[in-house]
């Protein structure tokens, strides 16, 4: 069994957690307080992660490409690494 380190902050505490919480075995996991911290905390902070990251990336490029900042050397060099394998074809689709 693997040992648990000391967390420094509360919320923490819950990671450890397979079927039983390891820091109290009278714990069930995805019961009572912690399946209410999971569906408030986690599965929203989930959720938000994958869909919010890649469409506000997505937003503010489309901001700048209506400003023509795409194609200059000072944006390209720093965020050009999010469209140009876009360049020519489809999203995704590589020539």
């Amino acid at each position: 069994m693997p040992t648990v380190a000391v967390l420094p902050h509360p919320l923490l505490s819950l990671l450890p957690c397979v079927s039983y919480w390891e820091l109290d075995y009278g714990l069930r996991c995805f019961v009572g307080p912690h399946l209410v911290l999971a569906l408030v905390v986690g599965f929203p902070g989930v959720a938000l992660f994958c869909v919010g990251v890649p469409l506000a990336s997505a937003l503010w490029l489309r901001h700048n490409a209506a400003r023509g900042r795409l194609n200059t050397h000072r944006f390209s060099d720093r965020y050009g690494f999010l469209y140009e394998g876009a360049r020519g074809g489809g999203v995704g689709v590589k020539a």
